[in-house]
């Protein structure tokens, strides 16, 4: 008996899998979904997809070709350059990847990537042609990623990466290698590299969300993201935005904001996990417009407490220049979540 036609729907396998234990490993480790999909030949194409449809790097570059440590430097190197037949059996599993992680090892060699790029059969066809999204789960290696985006469809979709010194080049190069990235997360941005990204972001013309957390924000990069014509979603959170006189703001983003009628064209939603301050009040007092609405309160507070406690005090009268709030109109919404060390309003 065939299996049914929905099984092979890569899209119903993602719905599924991600409520499936163990899903990353490491080589050679196998959820109990792969080991319940070999029991049943007519499954083998079920199988290779839960079982390479979100690999780490070292797993899926080990399969390609064996892996080993140089002592040199501690890089990560192939023990030989794929070979004809490599590719063969790689070629079998690449299209079942649509989710791969990058981890903090193997820090990869020069050669690993040039050897990929001259020994594969087709240059034409990307090597993972069904890949949508890249994670990381912990700081990764800026020369890793730097490698990585000369291997990634340019139809790639998602793109979330923890990042740390020296990131200068991956925002140079990320927006031209990837320019249909409609969503973007960045983690752990210092400021002298965000007016980098704030360069970087226009050729993103497909972002529609973008996400930054411990990512200190500039006023270059804050008018970028407001006349963004597409950029729909946006969420920030853990002390990106600080103005530039508080003990906060010293050596973080110089951050002013210039008022525009213009700003955030297109946002339906803001989720924000902040300290309440002026600057935060003053950047949201431009979002209202007829579409999209923000409350203010009244009057300032003093709590320990976040979350439902505060949304309690708040006085619901629009556009007073205070701190901001939820604000909710004709379907469009800002989630507003105090942080839970918070500070007397001014």
């Amino acid at each position: 008996m065939a299996a049914h036609p929905l099984l092979f729907v890569p899209e119903l396998l993602d719905y599924i899998l991600d409520y499936s234990p163990g899903i990353i490993g490491t080589v050679g480790e196998y959820t109990d979904v792969d080991s319940a999909s070999l029991v049943c030949t007519i499954w083998r194409e079920v199988a290779l997809a839960v079982r390479w449809r979100r690999p780490t790097l070292d797993r899926l570059l080990n399969f390609l070709a064996p892996l080993q440590e140089d002592g040199i430097g501690a890089v990560t190197k192939f023990s030989h350059p794929p070979n004809l037949e490599d590719w063969k059996r790689f070629e079998r599993v690449a299209p079942h990847v649509r989710i791969l992680w990058l981890c903090r090892k193997p820090r990869l060699s020069n050669a690993i990537i040039g050897e990929i790029q001259l020994t594969r059969p087709d240059i034409t066809t990307p090597i993972l042609p069904n890949l949508r999204k890249v994670d990381t789960m912990v700081d990764c290696e800026v020369a890793t990623i730097n490698h990585i985006l000369r291997l990634l469809p340019a139809s790639l979709g998602e793109l979330r990466v923890v990042l740390g010194g020296g990131v200068d080049q991956f925002l140079v190069l990320f927006p031209h290698r990837l320019p249909n990235l409609v969503r973007l997360s960045l983690h752990r941005m210092t400021s002298p590299h965000v007016d980098v990204l704030a360069a970087s972001l226009p050729h993103l013309r497909s972002l529609r969300s973008i996400s930054l957390d411990h990512v200190h924000l500039s006023s270059a990069l804050v008018a970028v993201l407001a006349t963004s014509p597409h950029l729909e979603d946006i969420q920030v959170s853990d002390d990106v935005i600080h103005p530039i006189s508080s003990p906060q703001g010293l050596g973080r983003a110089n951050f002013r904001w210039t008022r525009s009628s213009r700003a955030f064209p297109a946002l339906t939603n803001l989720t924000a996990l902040l300290d309440i301050n002026a600057a935060v009040a003053d950047l949201l007092s431009d979002i209202p417009k007829p579409s999209l609405a923000a409350a203010y309160s009244a009057a300032g507070f003093s709590s320990t407490r976040g979350g439902p406690e505060i949304l309690e005090q708040i006085d619901w009268t629009p556009c007073k220049p205070s701190a901001a709030a939820i604000g909710e109109n004709a379907g469009h919404r800002i989630r507003w979540n105090h942080s839970p060390v918070s500070r007397t309003m001014q």
